[in-house]
């Protein structure tokens, strides 16, 4: 049964992606990029650290996903004033629009996949998810802290 969850959790990720690359191909935004604009839009200009741990992915896949962004022209750079060698990161106004586009869009998914689940159902399975998550970032957190 667990190996069950693991596997369902799995392909949906996959067909989320799936979905969200076929859903914003046309403006031009990867799947890989949702999470940055949105934590951009809410909290603005951040530090790639920042950014990393509030997305919770390596520092190396924000440093790709950074690059990408920029030469799209969805993000900007900009050097503290205070302390020259801290980059922030934020939205350029076209980033903003390609957000606003992914946002009209978003109720496809809940529209196309969550079809015929009652509220009730989507939000035990969201409950039981999140302990999911829970129990493994206390997984985590023991693991580092033991230095494993």
């Amino acid at each position: 049964m667990n190996s069950t969850i693991s596997k369902l959790v799995s392909r949906i990720f996959h067909r989320n992606q799936e979905f969200w690359n076929d859903t914003l191909q046309d403006v031009g935004i990867a799947f890989s990029e949702i999470s940055f604009l949105q934590v951009l839009h809410n909290n603005g200009k951040m530090t790639q650290e920042e950014l990393a741990e509030r997305i919770q992915i390596h520092k190396s896949a924000v440093t790709k996903t950074v690059r990408m962004m920029l030469e799209k022209g969805l993000i900007e750079r900009t050097k503290d004033e205070k302390d020259k060698r801290c980059n922030y990161i934020s939205l350029t106004p076209f980033g903003e629009q390609r957000w606003k586009v992914m946002e009209e869009r978003r109720p496809l998914w809940n529209d196309k996949m969550l079809r015929g689940i009652s509220q009730e159902d989507i939000e035990t399975t969201e409950r039981v998810l999140d302990q999911i998550l829970t129990n493994y970032m206390a997984y985590k957190n023991s693991k580092e802290e033991n230095h494993e």
